[in-house]
């Protein structure tokens, strides 16, 4: 991994930047952790510009933090910014996951579509179905809270968040985001209901979120891949590996009590 690409230090000061719109920043030795205040919680990621390695220590007295104020024990990092912590996190009981972090060449243009019409989504209309459709996507349940539609309300009237969505027969056939904090911004969220995978849907959305994102003025566009399937859909719309993003949870749950 090439740390001295700009690009990689742009995403450090973006992954640093843009929880603080939905969350508290708190911080825990050399982590920053976020505390939600919406209606998801957050993580923790080492500080920006650390100095140093992170001990198990480090990881413990985190989590002992995160349980005494009733928060998911979980950390979120650039493996090429902070090598050290994976160590770290498996001597302290954690699972550690790997997933590949892609980004856009540049200098950015506006990206054509393959072949279906997508729209970006007006804050005054329905978010419940887009909602529905994102959470299907990733196996939950099609509920959606009041206060998650609300949330996603105050984010795209902000333009914290702009959301894209594919229609097929008058309901959302995929959904997607992205996340602009400055000249960055992070892909997520791209999801297609079951009934219309392999159809494009993905790309084309993903497309259109890039082309926002291009009028809006961002440099660097980039998003993480769970697998090389996900990735592939990515890869297809001009999106490059440029690294490896981890996460951190306990290896064994925490007891209900």
């Amino acid at each position: 991994m090439n740390l001295a690409d700009g690009r990689i230090s742009r995403i450090e000061d973006y992954l640093d930047a843009s929880p603080r719109t939905s969350a508290e920043a708190e911080q825990v030795g050399p982590f920053t952790l976020f505390v939600g205040t919406g209606p998801w919680p957050y993580y923790a990621r080492p500080a920006r510009h650390l100095a140093g390695a992170v001990s198990v220590a480090d990881v413990h007295h985190l989590r002992a933090r995160q349980r005494e104020i009733d928060v998911p024990e979980e950390i979120e990092w650039q493996d090429a910014v902070t090598p050290t912590l994976a160590a770290a996190c498996v001597a302290a009981g954690m699972a550690v996951y790997r997933f590949r972090l892609l980004a856009l060449p540049e200098p950015l243009s506006p990206q054509p579509l393959i072949g279906h019409s997508t729209r970006v989504v007006d804050p005054a209309e329905d978010l419940i179905p887009l909602l529905s459709t994102q959470q299907q996507a990733f196996d939950a349940s099609a509920r959606v809270a009041p206060a998650e539609v609300d949330h996603l309300r105050a984010q795209l009237r902000t333009g914290a968040t702009v959301a894209v969505v594919g229609p097929a027969q008058g309901r959302p056939a995929c959904v997607g985001m992205h996340q602009p904090v400055g000249d960055v911004t992070e892909v997520v969220g791209v999801s297609t209901r079951p009934a219309d995978r392999r159809r494009g849907w993905a790309g084309d959305v993903t497309c259109s979120l890039v082309s926002d994102a291009v009028r809006r003025g961002s440099q660097t566009v980039f998003l993480s891949a769970a697998s090389d399937a996900v990735a592939r859909v990515y890869e297809r719309v001009g999106f490059r590996d440029l690294g490896v993003v981890c996460a951190a949870e306990p290896a064994t749950p925490r007891a209900i009590e």
